[in-house]
């Protein structure tokens, strides 16, 4: 019995020191990773063996370790892949829309619309002071060309970012199905480890490191099955990791859902990308399904490049009907190119004298008395006079002017198939001897009488000046003058750039303190794996201890025996 006894100490003398030896491992690789991104601390979960039955009652048989498990709290981690999906959404936009807003400013600031276009209005009063003056006319087309340049610089500026997000997607596409692909050859790992009852805590780690990484670039839900393995999937539903199958995101430019009634392009006249998954596995043809829609209204970077870029609809005719940041803004500069050409030239040409006749009469004249706008077969030829594009006034069909009535208006433009003129501005006039300052004296529309240094036709432009007009184009209908229309651009594209500042340093607050709150949980503190590894030391040498009686008291009893 004595015997028995002793034997049953050594054994769970014996089972001790293997226990708390494997613990002091758990700890060594806990030290060893403290420097590791994505660790996950591990902990031996020691548990008390069975009892065994001596008749005199039940005794214990010592304790064993179960397994060894990650520290993590799924809800913490879950929420930190939210965070982390909100900041990377409002970084990227914040990265943009610095970018855009460094275009637009109140100051008084060489290469900026609004100050350009008050320099404009500046040497249209000195012109009109002193008409004849070769000096001031020169100095009036300088800067008109100034002022159509920076319009066009600052519309291309808007536009290249347009298709720098575009091109950007495109490889943010790629490095989901990446992502993916990697998800699910985890899964498989971890599914074939855990069959075999094998704790996959490294792979574990490796999956949510991903998971971090995809949070990044897309919003996604998540459900673990019974087996492991991880289901992936958007929003919507639409699976991108089921077990270890994936469903590849692709970037067209000419998706299926669109042949037939192709969407308009973007802000650069080229085509704008879908994200689409293709349900046709053949080589026969293509079938895709749109999940542009469904990603951008999520977070991480290709939401927030979406919502930038503009998403398009099937209703669309222009780039600026998209609904995007980047497009709103490029519609305001669009909208000013158009009031250029219409309202402001419709002025430069002066008023119809002759009510008789369907066809706007010449009013205005240049410093030789000739006509702002000459006729050609009864076809008006320099309908965009002042202001102007490419191509503007080359035909001599009548096509840029459709009711052929000598004045600018918006159907005018769009005889020309562009979707963008602020893309294209140009200022109209060349010479200083053609450009048309006076008004037209003679009653009769077929004779021409100009008053030396009159410079009516400037007043007209500058009576515009003042104006008050409605803007309306795709998302955008505002009020007020040409430099208010340019105002609230700025103050667009401020409001925008602010409010992407604030949401990026909030979100980015937020994350950093789910990631402490990750770490306190997750994450390997020095003091804490020294302390567990002296409490484990000293039951280790406890346990050497046991062994020592166990032997001494079964020497003893030899002993006696003998």
């Amino acid at each position: 019995m004595a015997s028995i006894g002793i034997d049953s100490l050594l054994d769970i003398s014996r089972r001790a020191l293997y226990t708390q030896s494997q613990s002091v491992r758990v700890i060594g690789n806990n030290i060893a990773n403290v420097n590791t991104e994505g660790y996950s601390r591990r902990k031996a979960e020691i548990v008390s063996t069975k009892s065994t039955d001596l008749g005199a009652g039940a005794f214990g048989t010592g304790a064993d370790i179960e397994k060894v498990v990650r520290l993590v709290d799924d809800f913490v981690n879950k929420e930190l892949l939210a965070r982390i999906n909100d900041r990377s959404e409002a970084e990227i936009k914040d990265e943009f829309l610095e970018r855009a807003e460094a275009t637009f400013s109140l100051d008084a600031q060489d290469g900026r619309i609004g100050y350009e276009l008050s320099k404009f209005f500046s040497a249209l009063e000195d012109l009109q002071a002193s008409p004849s003056s070769i000096p001031l006319r020169s100095g009036l087309i300088q800067q008109g060309q100034i002022l159509t340049d920076t319009i066009r610089s600052a519309y291309q500026v808007i536009a290249g970012l347009q298709r720098e997000a575009d091109t950007r997607m495109q490889v943010l596409v790629g490095e989901v199905n990446r992502i993916c692909s990697d998800i699910a050859g985890l899964n498989s790992q971890i599914v074939a480890g855990e069959k075999t009852l094998q704790q996959n805590l490294t792979l574990r780690d490796k999956r949510d490191s991903l998971m971090q990484e995809l949070s990044e670039i897309i919003s996604v839900r998540t459900v673990e099955n019974s087996d492991g393995s991880l289901i992936v999937t958007l929003e919507n539903g639409f699976g991108l990791v089921t077990g270890i199958e994936t469903n590849a995101l692709s970037y067209s430019l000419s998706p299926s859902f669109a042949q037939g009634n192709p969407f308009p392009p973007g802000l650069d006249g080229g085509a704008m990308g879908f994200i689409v998954h293709d349900f046709d596995d053949s080589l026969a043809g293509e079938s895709h399904v749109d999940l542009s829609s469904t990603i951008a209204s999520g977070g991480g970077e290709l939401a927030g490049i979406l919502n930038l870029r503009g998403l398009q609809s099937d209703t669309d005719t222009s780039p600026f009907d998209a609904t995007g940041e980047l497009v709103d803004m490029a519609t305001y500069i669009e909208l000013l190119s158009r009031d250029l050409l219409t309202r402001f030239n419709a002025a430069y040409l002066g008023d119809d004298e002759d009510t008789g006749t369907a066809v706007h009469d010449a009013s205005s004249g240049d410093l030789n008395g000739n006509p702002s706008n000459t006729f050609l077969g009864g076809i008006p030829q320099n309908t965009f006079g002042l202001f102007s594009f490419t191509g503007a006034n080359d035909a001599v069909t009548g096509g840029a002017d459709v009711d052929l009535d000598g004045l600018p208006e918006q159907q005018d433009l769009q005889t020309f198939g562009l979707y963008s003129y602020a893309f294209n501005l140009t200022f109209g006039v060349t010479d200083p001897a053609k450009l048309a300052a006076a008004l037209d004296l003679d009653a009769d529309p077929t004779e021409l009488a100009f008053a030396p240094g009159d410079g009516n036709n400037i007043q007209r432009l500058l009576n515009e000046r003042n104006r008050i007009v409605t803007y309306t184009m795709g998302g955008i209908q505002v009020s007020g003058t040409i430099e208010e229309l340019y105002d609230l651009t700025v103050s667009y594209a401020g409001g925008l750039k602010a409010t992407s500042s604030n949401q990026f340093y909030i979100s980015k607050d937020r994350e950093t303190q789910l990631a402490e709150a990750r770490a306190n949980v997750s994450g390997v503190n020095l003091d804490e794996e020294f302390s567990q590894l002296i409490n484990y030391q000293r039951a280790f040498e406890a346990a050497g201890r046991m062994i020592k009686v166990a032997d001494e008291l079964l020497a003893q009893v030899l002993g006696l025996v003998g």
